[in-house]
């Protein structure tokens, strides 16, 4: 068997999987959608319909959300932790208020 992606078996499925998978579980372990596929495996496709899908959008949100405060504010430092009811997703911004950006 030859390295796929996750997202490209979804599309050899069908396209309109493809555009609604959001993460894949290989093995019961959750997997971004470029990870490849090398050997057999149990893969369950993650869609937008999953319970699991808003626990992996908000994950994804939270990258995007600390890499543009990054962006703005270089040294803000992002910290990620899991509770028993989600994900905590922190940021610290070390800045006197004369600093600020309006």
């Amino acid at each position: 068997m030859r390295a796929k992606s996750i997202i490209d078996i979804a599309k050899d499925i069908s396209e309109g999987l493809a555009r609604n998978v959001v993460a894949g579980e290989v093995n019961g372990v959750m997997h971004d959608l470029r990870d490849e596929i090398e050997s057999d495996c149990e893969l369950n496709l993650i869609t937008l319909k999953d319970k699991e899908a808003l626990s992996v959008i908000r994950h994804s949100a939270s990258h995007v959300l600390a890499e543009a405060v990054k962006r703005v504010f270089p040294d803000a430092k992002a910290c990620y932790r899991t509770k028993h009811c989600g994900r905590i997703f922190t940021m610290i911004l070390t800045m006197s208020l004369s600093q600020r950006r309006s």
